[in-house]
């Protein structure tokens, strides 16, 4: 939640409510790579990691779940019970790609 930046307490303004009371949804960019930029040979190949957290543009997160009454007569019942709960959604996603140096494939470009 630090690295989004994010307070589940804080008010906000344009609704007066908390993301602990309405639920939030949070989108978090993972890219990993083993390349270096204007590194020609490669010589680094340890595995690098980029995070980035984003409160995602959904105002709130809730679901919503109908049971049985807790006095439930029998399985032809009318009373039903709306249970709300709000959470923490995450929306993960990854990308990235791992490369190598390949003097056959320098040649290739540097010829054509």
């Amino acid at each position: 939640l630090s690295a989004a930046g994010l307070d589940l307490d804080e008010v906000r303004q344009r609704t007066n409510r908390t993301f602990r009371s309405d639920g939030v949804a949070l989108r978090v960019d993972i890219e990993y790579y083993n390349t270096r930029p204007f590194n020609i040979f490669q010589s680094d190949q340890r595995i690098g990691y980029r995070y980035k957290v984003d409160v995602d543009r959904m105002t709130n997160y809730q679901i919503d779940e109908i049971r049985p009454s807790i006095h439930l007569l029998g399985g032809l019942s009318k009373e039903r019970m709306e249970v709300r709960n709000y959470g923490i959604y995450f929306c993960f996603r990854v990308v990235g790609k791992f490369g190598f140096f390949s003097p056959n494939d320098l040649v290739l470009q540097l010829a054509t």
